[in-house]
């Protein structure tokens, strides 16, 4: 295990996992000397102190083992932190799929209320309505009323338009 303490910003690292501002005031100075840093890997570390002072090798943590308390306390934290995050995401992704839903209908509640089942839909004359898409576009057919009377319309107004000028001539 590789730690990293550093009492000045309240930092603890275990493994390159770190958090900040944690209360490290009870870290003592020692031999008078504040400590500035504890650095230790597998067994064995150093304490590191404020200026010019040469630094203490050690061969256990002692009370440095505290630090590790704090970072495993907050690590919990964090982790029951994003749980409870997460949980939260997916009750509002159920509800918003839930409150979707809701507004469709679907071919049940259409038989419930109009009494026509699924299997008579096909017994209709009329074309379904597909809304045009990028990939499909529905033909426009003019409406019949317009188809049957369009070209003896043009006749007659031709004609009008013929006897007209020749009146006029």
């Amino acid at each position: 295990m590789r730690l990293t303490i550093i009492p000045s910003d309240g930092s603890v690292y275990v493994d390159g996992s770190g958090y900040t501002n944690l209360d490290l005031t009870w870290i003592p100075e020692i031999d008078g000397k504040k400590v500035h840093a504890v650095q230790w890997l597998d067994g064995e570390g150093e304490v590191e102190f404020v200026g010019p002072e040469q630094n203490l090798k050690i061969n256990d943590l002692g009370v440095f083992e505290q630090a590790i308390s704090l970072w495993n306390e907050k690590k919990e934290e964090e982790e029951a932190f994003l749980k409870q995050q997460l949980e939260l995401e997916e009750r509002r992704k159920r509800e918003e799929e839930e409150r979707l839903r809701s507004q469709f209908i679907t071919f049940d509640d259409y038989d419930e209320e109009y009494g026509l089942g699924i299997e008579e839909f096909s017994e209709l004359d009329e074309k379904p309505y597909i809304p045009p898409t990028p990939t499909h576009i529905p033909p426009v057919e003019p409406p019949l009323a317009y188809a049957d009377t369009n070209e003896e319309d043009e006749d007659e107004d031709l004609f009008y338009d013929i006897e007209e000028l020749l009146k006029e001539i």
